[in-house]
């Protein structure tokens, strides 16, 4: 029986070829975007969970509220860690994570840059990275040892054991570190990693302990592992007391008597396993991901799919007529309506695993431009996992079982008296079916045209919006080489501003476009109510020629100048946030007044100065977010990045320039450049990737909608043959048969239209709600996108609607 239905299934799909090809080609494009979706969202969901103790690790975080700042802080000082596991018996391990970039010296005496962590000796208690050489019990116990991963010891130690071996290390000096271990490297589904991880005690013996028992110096990442399956509720019910304990008294040593450190600093434990999804911190470690990515990208898999699904559903119940009288006859000579169902679920799922090849021919074919549009290392492993096999089955089973059973449940109930007596002539029910699919399909394809018609609006729109300074033509120099010390980055800079090119030229410690900038305490006067004249900002140390280089606008005072060496000592420049942020009424009112920056905390110390000029607000975070408050300041800090204006006419000839010059005079370091508007443009990654991912499925959605409304126009324009041919007869005209056959599809789509509007009003609105400067949604996209829509679908029918409207009238009435 098998045998027989299988027969019959293949002798179906051969019959109709064209029915066939359009059902196994849309399921299998459907199939392949949906495991391609999935392996992303897969992968996004493992994130950390590969340590042995991830349900019990959480990050301690700072939720401030002061001055009118609210924020939460993934950043916690060195002191927290140790202090938590010596006095809740609850934190069986705390580990504090330091991490930075760093330069390694190669065999060749040249720096390649890298990125390493600082990290406790009980590390690998906490996270389980493997250990290949050496003992995690003792490796980072001394001051001065380094445990590295396999591809740093390979690219540093090719072929060699590199146990014992010193690795050279910049850190503002080299140091020479003792590899005491090797690990495998870092799993990528990490929300951080590294090349490196060097003791904590070399940050001691570097900082000294004075600098590292600060407690009100933020800038490392403290885990605690708490016992199995305790409520870490009841943990931070005991942090306030905690805060009090170890920061009350210095809390009220800056801020006055009357200061507590409790109401505007709480603590407060994120689980690990959630940090990758669920924090988008200022300060985060690296880059992470987003929920609402999983959520998006998941719900396009699955509508692509329905999307194919639905072709099959149409298609089959369109040609339900044709095998009327087939399950009539079977039923006449005894076939059980049951056995009906099997055979027609058999011939779909029969479609499904044909599909599934041919989709597992498109995943191959289409991964490499999938992990490059999503910055991932996808692979599927056919052979290592047998579960991955038996997931393809499923999807194929699923699918066939899905798209087959209403046409299976609708076929197999025919009356074989009616069908035989010819009495039955249409499918009311299939008909409205037919028509609501299709209107499904084209809602689903509308919307998501919509969707990236906003999300390419939104991205032109933070890529032209002015920023507040000019980042075109800059080329950023980032200066790694620590032995560059202010006379000869003095030097350096002078010999760059020879060349005719070059328009203007600066440094600074940071600069637009960075993830993290430094913050402290500032405070507008020394008299008064300390707490009320304090106020957090963020801060860069900048040359002289950092506003005019970056064409920042001065809204009040005035620039820094060599001829004030006062700038020097203590001028500060803030921007019209700060200003308003500080508290003064207006620009001119705050040039000459008193301000100043802690330098220290164990005792409170500030540099005293006074504002010398207000800038206007300008753009140094993405458009996500309010313009913050921002401090410049002259200082020997200034010299991480070189900036440097130049000719637009001259780039290459500049670019050439500057890499001869730093051969000059960093000889042992390489040549690097980036330019100011790509740095600030990679703010918005993730949504590149949205729009990315957005144009590709969605081109494969209105594909497989039309090859269905293809398959369903030829069927249509087959069944009305002879109403043709008597219209013919009756003096139509060709253009008159067009507009017959092409008004009801596109009286579907226009009703798609109708659906497809509200919702992707609602998602495309919440979206760009994660903006703080975000486009108008008008109704220009939705006009487009219902444009495209009926655009496409005219094509689409019109080959058919031509095709049946030349038919011989003859040929037509005799039709059968």
């Amino acid at each position: 029986m098998l045998q027989s239905y299988l027969k019959i299934a293949l002798r179906n799909i051969f019959k109709h070829k064209g029915y066939s090809l359009i059902n196994i080609l849309g399921l299998a494009i459907g199939m392949a975007c949906c495991v391609l979706i999935m392996l992303f969202v897969q992968h996004e969901l493992s994130y950390d969970r590969y340590h042995e103790h991830a349900d019990n690790i959480y990050r301690l975080e700072r939720d401030i509220n002061f001055q009118g700042i609210s924020g939460v802080y993934p950043v916690t000082a060195h002191p927290y860690g140790p202090a938590l596991q010596s006095d809740f018996p609850e934190v069986i391990a705390a580990t504090r994570i330091w991490p930075s970039e760093t330069d390694y010296l190669d065999q060749n005496h040249q720096y390649q840059r890298g990125y390493f962590i600082y990290a406790d000796d009980n590390v690998f208690d906490v996270f389980s990275w493997k250990m290949v050489k050496g003992d995690p019990k003792t490796a980072l116990t001394e001051p001065f040892a380094i445990v590295i991963t396999e591809s740093l010891a390979e690219k540093f130690f090719p072929g060699s054991d590199p146990m014992g071996k010193t690795l050279t290390m910049q850190w503002g000096n080299d140091y020479d570190y003792k590899i005491t271990g090797v690990i495998q490297d870092v799993p990528d589904n990490s929300h951080f990693t590294f090349d490196a991880i060097a003791s904590y005690a070399s940050a001691y013996s570097i900082q000294g302990e004075q600098q590292m028992s600060i407690w009100l110096s933020n800038n490392i990442y403290t885990y605690l592992q708490l016992q199995n399956k305790f409520n870490p509720a009841e943990l931070e019910a005991k942090l306030p007391a905690f805060q009090e304990k170890y920061m009350g008294n210095q809390a009220r040593a800056i801020m006055g008597p009357e200061a507590d450190i409790n109401a505007f600093a709480t603590l407060r434990l994120k689980p690990m396993t959630s940090i990758h999804l669920y924090s988008n911190l200022e300060h985060e470690i690296q880059p992470n991901g987003d929920i609402n990515i999983v959520y998006i990208f998941s719900g396009i898999a699955l509508l692509i799919l329905l999307i194919a699904c639905i072709n099959f559903m149409n298609l089959a119940t369109a040609r339900s007529m044709d095998r009327a009288k087939e399950v009539g006859l079977r039923k006449v000579v005894g076939a059980e309506r049951s056995r009906l169902i099997f055979q027609f679920l058999g011939e779909s799922i029969i479609l499904a695993l044909i599909s599934l090849v041919l989709a597992i021919l498109l995943i191959e074919s289409l991964l490499p431009i999938f992990n490059q549009l999503t910055g991932k290392e996808l692979a599927v492993s056919y052979l290592q996992n047998p579960l991955t096999i038996l997931g393809f089955a499923g999807i194929a089973l699923f699918v066939g079982i899905f798209a087959g059973s209403y046409p299976a449940f609708v076929l197999s109930a025919f009356q074989p008296i009616t069908v035989l007596k010819g009495r039955f002539k249409t499918n009311a029910k299939g008909a409205w079916l037919r028509k609501g699919l299709v209107v499904a399909q084209f809602t689903i394809s509308i919307a998501l045209i919509i969707g990236t018609i906003v999300v390419m609006n939104q991205l032109d729109f933070l890529r032209n919006k002015k920023l507040g300074f000019n980042k075109e033509h800059v080329i950023v120099m980032p200066i790694y080489d620590a032995n560059l010390k202010p006379p000869q980055m003095r030097a350096l800079l002078n010999e760059i501003r020879q060349n005719p090119s070059v328009v203007n030229l600066a440094t600074a410690n940071a600069i637009p476009g960075n993830r993290r900038y430094s913050d402290t305490m500032f405070k507008k006067s020394n008299i008064g109510d300390p707490l009320a004249d304090m106020t957090s900002s963020q801060y860069i140390f900048v040359s002289h020629d950092f506003i005019p280089t970056l064409g920042i606008e001065m809204v009040a005072g005035r620039n820094f100048s060599r001829d004030f060496p006062t700038d020097t000592l203590g001028g500060y420049i803030i921007n019209e946030a700060a200003l308003k942020k500080i508290g003064w009424a207006s620009a001119e009112e705050a040039i000459g007044k008193d301000f100043s920056r802690a330098t220290g905390a164990t005792p409170m110390a500030f540099k005293e100065g006074k504002i010398i000029g207000v800038a206007k607000n300008f753009h140094f975070k993405s458009l996500h977010q309010e313009i913050e408050g921002i401090v410049m300041e002259l200082g020997p800090r200034a010299y991480s990045y070189v900036l440097v204006r130049t000719r637009p006419d001259n780039i290459s000839e500049s670019i050439a320039f500057l890499e001869e010059k730093m051969g000059e005079f960093s000889p042992t370091y390489p040549f690097t450049y980036f330019f100011q508007d790509e740095h600030f443009d990679k703010l918005y990654r993730s949504e590149d990737q949205q729009r990315e991912v957005f144009s590709y499925f969605t081109f494969l959605a209105i594909f497989i909608a039309c090859m269905g409304l293809l398959g369903l126009a030829s069927f249509t324009a087959e069944q009305r043959t002879k109403e043709i041919g008597v219209r013919k007869v009756m003096g139509a005209s060709t253009p008159n048969i067009i507009l017959l056959l092409s008004a009801e599809f596109l009286k579907w789509v226009a009703i798609a239209n109708i659906i497809a509007w509200p919702a992707a009003w609602f998602f495309t609105g919440n979206w760009l709600n994660n903006f703080h400067y975000r486009i108008e949604l008008g109704l220009a996209p939705f006009l487009i996108a219902g444009s495209i829509a009926l655009g496409v679908a005219l094509i689409t029918v019109f080959s058919q609607a031509l095709k049946a409207a030349q038919t011989n009238p003859i040929e037509a009435l005799r039709h059968e």
